[in-house]
């Protein structure tokens, strides 16, 4: 996804996302339609003088200041993972169940060629779509389905991600959608859905590839030592592959 139509304003103390050639009133001052549509890289000053330099927003950065998140959502680094590990890339098809405000699917859709999400609770669906909209995603597909009871509206797809309560019971479906040589990936909070989740790729014939925790560990240079804010655990990542 390119964010050409955006800029971030960063400013000594506060930075904000904004539309590019418009007129926005900050608590630093007004810029004009002018500055904000000045080339990325470029420093302007409001009416008052404060000074905000213009830069282009990442995806992150647009998750952050642009999009409403009213879901948990998988961290870069669990997601980014599981890119590498089942080597989705531009041409793939993607299936995530359990949409939440969209921020996997998005994330994935920033990688690959195309994303169907599902996710059964109608006050979601809507905040998911408007996310995507508000993106500019037009590769992501938000469906208000039931995957458990009525599957999936897709086949032969490279990689179904399911994030939902009692995933296990979507494995079946999942096992139905993938491709021969595509994975089935089971985002668990706790231990016993990994548990869950292997018996059924035992029942569905899929292979149980791993199951990883990934740690993330930020740190402070000066002095040398971790953060206090640091979270050791976000949740358990089984991978499952079709090889029928």
């Amino acid at each position: 996804m390119e964010f050409d139509d955006l800029v971030l304003l960063v400013g000594d103390d506060n930075t904000y996302l904004r539309e590019r050639g418009t007129r926005v009133e900050l608590h630093e001052g007004v810029l004009s339609e002018e500055a904000t549509a000045a080339e990325y890289g470029s420093t302007v000053e409001t009416h008052v003088g404060e000074e905000f330099r213009l830069v282009k927003p990442d995806l992150e950065e647009v998750f952050r200041h642009r999009l409403e998140q009213r879901t948990q959502t998988p961290p870069q680094e669990d997601l980014g993972y599981v890119v590498a590990r089942t080597g989705v890339g531009s041409e793939s098809r993607v299936a995530d169940a359990g949409t939440g405000s969209a921020f996997t699917a998005l994330t994935l859709a920033n990688v690959v060629n195309e994303v169907d999400s599902y996710e059964v609770r109608e006050e979601f669906v809507e905040t998911a779509r408007d996310n995507v909209e508000a993106a500019g995603a037009d590769n992501v597909s938000v469906h208000h389905r039931d995957v458990k009871e009525e599957g999936f509206t897709v086949e032969d797809v490279d990689l179904v991600f399911l994030d939902m309560m009692h995933l296990e019971e979507a494995v079946e479906p999942a096992a139905e959608a993938v491709r021969s040589g595509g994975y089935v990936v089971c985002y668990c909070p706790v231990f016993e859905q990994v548990r869950d989740c292997h018996d059924s790729f035992e029942e569905y014939e899929l292979e149980h590839s791993e199951t990883v925790e990934i740690g993330r560990r930020e740190w402070s240079s000066y002095p040398a030592r971790p953060e206090h804010d640091t979270v050791p655990h976000t949740a358990f990542i089984a991978f499952a592959r079709k090889m029928g």
